[in-house]
């Protein structure tokens, strides 16, 4: 699992909505962690995870971090989340530990909480700021700035994590800043039928790719889009497909799907199958010429 290149980011995504979502970026020889629903080798690096709610697949992964950190001699992660989070995580952490029958733990972090207009100084330069996002429960978003050398300070990376495309729309007054990052992660979780879908998707706290569509000129001033969060009912081919059918040609060359988890779940599923057939297919050779062996040797006794 490798980081893919975008402009001057290097970004990890592995995303499938409702099973497990999250990102991974790498700027100035640094990695940020958005979300950890899921946790493989890119994310480990991270020392920054921010979390944006409370649903499974976006935070039932935190322990295996912090335990992966741990056995590769890193030291614990710090964990922003909205703050109601932070004192079932502890419980969690808690509860792992038990389980394992051990006095000390493991499961170790710093663990802030986090509510909308929070600011927080990070380390080489970096600084994030929480704003609201708009799903079926407490959510936020981060907003990340780089301040360099000459004490320059731009907005980097924002993350949206599951949110209606409300948050853009009131951006100007949540976060003014967010119109105007580098890279904006944000979800696309329903990509066609949208007279009949992107109403689904309101009421579920999510975003229809056609709302990206019909209001691009918001997005005008952010140089990469990154989008995450697709429906499993949506194969690789058909997110690729999607994702750039009439568009502007102008945000064409901006939008990058994270496809990598459907990828490699489908061809991981296409070999199962091909392997269970083989196997399926071995298992009734054998079989027969087992049956074959025993009925020539009754046929002898007799």
């Amino acid at each position: 699992m490798s980081f893919q290149k975008v402009g001057p980011f290097e970004i990890f995504g592995w995303s499938v909505a409702g099973n497990e979502t999250c990102v991974a970026v790498r700027k100035n020889g640094k990695v940020f962690g958005f979300d950890i629903g899921f946790s493989p080798r890119p994310l480990v690096l991270a020392d920054y995870i921010f979390i944006s709610h409370g649903h499974a697949d976006h935070i039932g992964a935190i322990t295996q971090h912090m335990k992966k950190r741990a056995l590769n001699g890193l030291r614990g992660a710090t964990y922003f989340m909205p703050k109601h989070l932070v004192p079932h995580v502890k419980a969690v952490c808690d509860s792992f530990t038990a389980m394992a029958e051990k006095h000390d733990s493991d499961f170790v972090g710093t663990f802030i909480p986090v509510e909308p207009g929070n600011r927080f100084e990070l380390s080489d330069g970096w600084r994030v700021v929480s704003f609201s996002t708009y799903h079926s429960i407490i959510s936020v978003g981060y907003l990340l700035y780089y301040r360099d050398p000459n004490g320059t300070e731009v907005p980097e990376i924002a993350y949206l994590g599951d949110s209606r495309f409300t948050v853009i729309h009131e951006a100007n007054s949540i976060c003014p800043d967010l119109l105007s990052t580098q890279l904006l992660i944000m979800e696309a979780t329903f990509l066609d039928n949208p007279d009949r879908r992107i109403e689904s998707a309101r009421n579920r706290g999510h975003t229809h790719l056609d709302e990206i569509r019909q209001n691009a000129s918001l997005l005008k001033s952010v140089d990469y889009i990154y989008l995450i969060h697709f429906s499993d009912r949506y194969s690789y081919n058909d997110i690729i497909r999607l994702c750039y059918k009439d568009m502007p040609d102008w945000l064409v060359n901006r939008i990058v799907p994270s496809v990598t988890a459907k990828r490699c779940l489908e061809i991981l599923n296409s070999a199962s199958i091909q392997m269970y057939e083989y196997l399926a297919l071995s298992s009734i050779s054998q079989l027969r010429s087992f049956r074959v062996k025993i009925h020539h040797s009754l046929k002898i006794q007799t």
